[in-house]
C-alpha cells in the first residue's frame, strides 16, 4: 500500500509542474515603465577633447507615439537640448535634469530626473602668499591661487589642503601656519578632486599618488626668539630661547657679549665668551664669559638678529640674602710627594652667597671674614684645621658640615643697622684615590711615551705580535679632584702585571708576549691593582701587503741618451740628465705597520711583455733604513729607458719577507726621444724641474741640494735637450710674497743650478751652506733666459718658468718623566732634571751626562737656568722643593755650528729627602 501512495504523490506532483508552465504569475506580462539611463551624473568642464563635459539622456522603455520635453533646473551649471536629452557642463555646481513624457493624446505619461554634477578640477595651484622669516609661534595664513581645467581662476569643485615638514610646526586646512621651533619648514598646498580622494590619499599617500591634482611648495624659515635671561653667578647668565639651538651655530665665537654705557655696545674683552653650553632641551643656553659682569651694569647678549639687554645684580654685600654651600670630596691621603700635606678641601672655596633671586654675587673667599665653620661628623675620621681647612681620613666616609654667615648691614630706611644671620650645610666624603680611576687610558709602543694627541692613547683594541719585543707600556690619567678642563698627568706612578705568564710577560714596564691569545695587562698602584686593559697577542709579524704608492702603476718617459751637444755628460757634471723615473711601492706587516727593512728581500725587476729589444734599464732598492722616515717601508724601482725601444713595457717583482713572496706588477712607457734631424728643431716645449719638492731638515748635519735643470721635451713628450748652466738663471722667492726674493748664493754645475739647504745655525760658520733657510716655508724658483742666442731662441731675460719646493722639519721631539721624585743629593735643579726625565730626538737618546741642556722652571718665580750655569748656586734644590719645568732647550752642533731644539716640558718634579 506504501508503494501505491508514492507512485500516486508523484504522479501528481508532476502534473502540477507542467500546468505551471503553462499559467503565468500575476503580472508578468504588465508593460516596464519608462527609465533613464542614468539618473546620477558627473560632467567636468574643460575636458571637451575626452568627451566628459557632455552627456546623452536616453529613455529606455519607449512607446510609439510618445513626446519627450527635457530641461535643466540651473542652466548655470548645465544646459540639456530639449528636444534629444544631450546636456552640456557650463559651470561648477549641481542641478537637475527633468524629462516630460507625453502620450500622442498631450496626456501626460511620466516625468523622470537625474542629477548632474559638473567639476573643474584644478590643473595648477600656486601658493600665491609666501612669506621668507616668521618667529616662533607667529601665525601665518596660507592662500593659494589656481588654474582650472577649464581656465577659470575664480570658481573650482576641488579642495586644497596643507601640509608642513619637519613635524614642529603645524598647519590646518585652511592653511594657518604655526611653529613651535625654530628652523627651516617646507610648506606644501596639495589640490584634489574631492575630500574622498583625499581622505583615500592620506590613508596611503603612496597608492594613491595619483589622487593629487597639482602641488606647490614654498620654504619659510622661523627664527627662534630670546624669552630672557638671567644672570647666574658673577661670570655665567643663561638665555631661555623659545625653541632648541641644538642645531644651530651658537657658540662662543658667534654671540657677542657687550656691556652697555650710555646707550652704546662696549667689549672691553672682559666681555669676550669663554664658552656657551645648552641644556638637554637645547633651549637654555649658559654663557660664560672670561671677566666678571660689573655690579648693576646693562649687558647686552647678542646672536644673528637676535639681541637683549639683561642688568646685571647688585654686588653690594647688602643684598646678600642666602648661602649655597656645595657637597664635596675629601682625599684621606696626603700626596707623598708634596713637602705640605695636601688631603683637605679650604671650605671657603665651597660657599657662595646669593641674593633674593639666587643669583651669586660673591665667593666664599670675599666674605671669609664673616664665616664660621662647624664640623657635625665624629672626631676619629674627621676635623677641621685652622677653622676652614676640612680633613676627613676613612674613605667612604660622610660627615655633615655647617657655614654660619653673620654680619651687620646698614639699613636705609631705618637708618641702623640690623643683624645677618644665614646658614647652610654640606656633606663632606673621604675618598682614597688621589688618581681618578675611570679616566685612565694606556699606551703600548715601541716608540716611548706617546704626545697628549697621539691617537695611541686608549682604553681598548691593543694588539702586539707574538715574540717581538720592544713594547713599553704607558698610562696618564686625571686626580679625582682635577676640574674637567684638567689636562693629563703622566707620572710613572703604575706598576704592571699580566695575568698569564704563560702568553706574556711584564717587567720593568715592558712587554714580552710569548704566545697568541687575549692576556689582561693588570694595572697596579701601591700593589693594588686598579686598572686593566686587554691585550691581544696575535702570530708572529707576516708580510701582508705590497701596494703601488698611490696606484701609479705605470711611468712614462724617454728614450733619449744625453751625450755630446745636447747637454754636459754625467760624469763631468756629476747630475745626470738622462730621463728616469721611480714607482714606490709600499710593504707593510700584519700589524699594518711599515715592514721591517731587515726582513725584506727584494727581487730583480722581470720582463713580462713588450718589445723584445733594447729594454729599459730597472733597478730596485730600499727607500730609507730609517724606521722613523715616513718613506720606511718603501721600495723603489727606478726605470731609465736611454737608448731602449720605443713602446709599452710590463715588469713584475717579487718581494718577500716572513717566507711570503708578494708579486707586484707594473708597466714602463717609452717615449720616442730619437731624433732624426736638429735635436733644437724637435724641441716643442722647455720646462722647469727640480731634483726635490720638500727638503726635511730632521737629522740634517749637512747641506741638502736641490737640483735646477730646464729641458727641452719633444712632440712626444720625451725629453731630448737640457740646457747648460750658463744659459739659464735662477731665481728663488718665497711663495707666500713672490716679491721678495730670498738671500741665497747658488751655483752653477753642468746643466743644473744647485741650492744648498741648511738648517739656520748660530753662530753661522765660515764656510757651509751657500743657501740659507730662515723659515720653514714654501719657496718659488723662477727661471730665466740668461744670454743671447741660446738654445731657446729666446730673448735674454725671458721667463722660462717656475717650479716650487718646500722646506719642512719632521723632527720628532719627546720627553719622559722616568722619575717624578728626586733626591736632594742632585744639588741644583739641572741635574735635578737629568735624573727625572729622558729626552729622545727621533726615537733616539740624548746622551744627557754630555749634552749642552737650557731649562725655564718655576720655583716660587718664573727664570731661565743657561746651559753654561748648571751648577749656579741660586738654583741649589732641598727637599721639599717642587719645580714646574717650562722647556727643556737641548743644543748641538750640526753643519759647522750650533743647532737647539727646544721640549716643550710642561711637567712638574718634587725634590725628596
Amino acid at each position: 500500500m506504501k508503494t501505491k501512495f508514492f507512485k500516486k504523490l508523484s504522479f501528481v506532483l508532476v502534473v502540477a509542474m507542467v500546468l505551471s508552465l503553462f499559467v503565468p504569475a500575476a503580472g508578468a506580462f504588465a508593460a516596464a515603465g519608462p527609465k533613464l539611463n542614468s539618473t546620477n551624473k558627473y560632467l567636468h568642464l574643460g575636458r571637451v577633447d575626452e568627451g566628459q563635459n557632455e552627456f546623452n539622456f536616453n529613455i529606455k522603455n519607449k512607446k510609439s507615439g510618445w513626446k519627450y520635453f527635457w530641461e535643466s533646473a540651473n542652466e548655470a551649471v548645465a544646459e540639456v537640448n530639449e528636444k534629444n536629452g544631450v546636456t552640456t557642463a557650463t559651470g561648477v555646481g549641481k542641478t537637475k535634469v527633468t524629462v516630460t513624457i507625453t502620450d500622442k493624446d498631450g496626456e501626460e505619461v511620466d516625468t523622470l530626473s537625474a542629477t548632474v554634477t559638473v567639476r573643474d578640477n584644478i590643473k595648477e595651484v600656486t601658493i600665491s602668499n609666501p612669506v621668507e622669516k616668521l618667529a616662533v609661534g607667529e601665525e601665518h595664513d596660507y592662500n593659494r591661487s589656481y588654474v582650472t581645467e577649464s581656465g577659470s581662476t575664480k570658481k573650482t569643485s576641488s579642495i586644497t589642503r596643507w601640509t608642513v615638514t619637519p613635524d614642529t610646526a603645524t598647519i590646518d586646512d585652511k592653511g594657518v601656519f604655526v611653529a613651535t621651533a625654530g628652523g627651516e619648514y617646507t610648506v606644501t598646498a596639495l589640490s584634489f578632486q574631492s575630500k574622498a580622494r583625499y581622505d583615500a590619499w592620506v590613508k596611503d599617500p603612496v597608492a594613491n599618488a595619483d589622487e593629487v591634482l597639482d602641488t606647490d611648495e614654498t620654504k619659510v624659515v622661523v627664527s627662534a626668539s630670546i624669552v630672557d635671561v638671567k644672570q647666574v653667578n658673577l661670570t655665567k647668565f643663561n638665555v631661555e630661547f623659545d625653541s632648541s639651538m641644538a642645531d644651530t651655530d651658537l657658540s662662543a665665537t658667534t654671540a657677542k657679549v657687550y656691556q652697555v654705557i650710555g646707550g652704546k655696545q662696549y667689549n672691553t674683552g672682559t666681555e669676550k665668551i669663554k664658552s656657551v653650553t645648552l641644556d638637554a632641551a637645547g633651549k637654555v643656553a649658559t654663557i660664560e664669559i672670561y671677566g666678571n659682569l660689573v655690579s648693576k651694569g646693562v649687558y647686552q647678549f647678542t646672536y644673528g638678529d637676535l639681541a637683549k639687554e639683561f642688568n646685571a645684580a647688585d654686588t653690594d654685600i647688602k643684598n646678600i640674602a642666602g648661602l649655597v654651600f656645595s657637597n664635596f670630596e675629601v682625599k684621606t691621603k696626603a700626596d707623598p710627594n708634596k713637602a705640605e700635606p695636601d688631603n683637605f678641601v679650604d671650605l671657603r672655596d665651597k660657599v657662595s652667597a646669593v641674593n633674593s633671586d639666587g643669583v651669586v654675587i660673591k665667593s666664599g673667599q670675599d666674605i671669609k671674614s664673616f664665616l664660621n665653620f662647624e664640623y657635625k661628623g665624629e672626631y676619629t675620621y674627621g676635623w677641621l684645621v685652622d677653622g676652614y681647612k676640612a680633613y676627613i681620613n676613612k674613605d667612604g666616609y660622610s660627615a655633615e658640615y655647617k657655614v654660619k654667615y653673620n654680619n651687620f648691614v646698614y639699613d636705609d630706611a631705618t637708618k641702623t643697622y640690623k643683624p645677618v644671620e644665614l646658614e647652610a650645610t654640606a656633606v663632606g666624603v673621604g675618598v682614597e684615590a688621589i688618581v681618578n680611576y675611570v679616566s685612565m687610558q694606556y699606551a703600548v709602543t715601541k716608540t716611548g711615551e706617546p704626545a697628549s694627541w697621539s691617537s695611541a692613547w686608549a682604553t681598548e683594541g691593543f694588539r702586539v705580535p707574538a715574540s717581538d719585543q720592544g713594547f713599553g707600556i704607558y698610562t696618564r690619567y686625571k686626580q679625582i679632584t682635577d676640574p674637567s678642563w684638567a689636562g693629563y698627568r703622566y707620572d710613572k706612578i703604575f706598576t704592571y702585571d699580566t695575568t698569564n705568564s704563560d702568553k706574556l710577560v711584564v717587567s720593568g714596564g715592558y712587554l714580552y708576549p710569548i704566545a697568541e691569545g687575549v692576556v689582561t695587562v693588570l694595572v697596579k698602584e701601591n700593589n693594588v691593582t686598579v686598572g686593566a686593559f686587554d691585550l691581544t697577542i696575535v702570530g708572529s709579524r707576516g708580510f701582508a701587503s705590497a701596494e703601488v704608492v698611490d696606484g701609479n702603476y705605470a711611468v712614462s718617459l724617454g728614450n733619449h741618451i744625453f751625450t755630446g751637444p745636447d747637454g754636459i755628460p754625467a760624469d763631468s757634471s756629476g747630475d745626470n740628465d738622462t730621463e728616469t723615473r721611480k714607482i714606490f711601492i709600499m710593504n707593510k706587516d700584519s700589524m699594518g705597520e711599515p715592514l721591517l727593512h731587515t726582513a725584506l728581500t727584494i727581487g730583480a725587476p722581470t720582463f713580462v711583455n713588450g718589445p723584445t729589444e733594447a729594454y729599459p734599464s730597472l733597478t730596485a732598492s730600499l727607500v730609507t733604513t730609517d724606521s722613523s722616515s715616513g718613506d720606511y717601508g718603501k721600495v723603489a724601482v727606478k726605470v731609465n729607458a736611454a737608448g731602449a725601444k720605443a713602446g709599452a713595457y710590463q715588469y713584475k717583482i717579487n718581494l718577500t719577507a716572513y717566507n711570503t713572496t708578494k708579486t707586484v706588477h707594473f708597466y714602463v712607457n717609452v717615449l720616442e726621444g730619437q731624433a732624426e734631424k736638429n735635436l733644437l728643431a724637435d724641441v716643442q716645449r722647455w720646462e722647469v724641474e727640480l731634483s726635490s719638492a720638500n727638503v726635511d731638515l730632521k737629522k740634517i748635519n749637512a747641506p741638502k741640494n736641490v737640483n735646477v735643470h730646464v729641458y727641452g721635451y719633444n712632440a712626444n713628450n720625451a725629453r731630448i735637450y737640457a740646457l747648460n748652466n750658463t744659459e739659464f738663471k735662477s731665481n728663488v722667492v718665497k711663495s707666500a710674497n713672490s716679491g721678495v726674493a730670498i738671500k741665497f748664493g747658488i751655483s752653477g754645475t753642468g746643466t743644473s743650478h744647485v741650492i744648498e739647504v741648511a738648517r739656520l745655525v748660530s753662530p753661522t760658520p765660515a764656510s757651509g751652506p751657500a743657501f740659507e733657510f730662515v723659515d720653514k716655508e714654501s719657496y718659488n724658483v723662477n727661471v730665466e733666459v740668461l744670454g743671447s742666442g741660446n738654445p731657446t731662441g729666446r730673448a735674454a731675460g725671458s721667463y722660462i718658468g717656475s717650479r716650487q719646493f718646500a722646506v719642512v722639519d719632521t723632527t720628532e721631539l719627546i720627553d719622559i718623566l722616568e722619575n717624578p721624585s728626586v733626591s736632594e743629593s742632585k744639588l741644583n735643579v739641572a741635574a735635578a732634571v737629568k735624573q727625572a726625565f729622558k729626552f729622545k730626538i727621533n726615537g733616539n737618546d740624548i746622551n744627557e751626562s754630555t749634552a749642552r741642556f737650557g731649562y725655564k722652571v718655576t720655583k716660587g718665580m718664573y727664570y731661565t737656568i743657561p746651559e753654561t750655569n748648571f751648577t749656579d748656586g741660586a738654583e741649589v734644590i732641598k727637599a721639599g722643593d717642587n719645580f714646574y719645568v717650562h722647556e727643556v732647550s737641548y743644543t748641538t752642533n750640526w753643519g759647522g755650528g750650533d743647532v737647539t731644539y727646544t721640549f716643550k716640558v710642561g711637567k712638574t718634579i718634587t725634590i725628596t729627602k
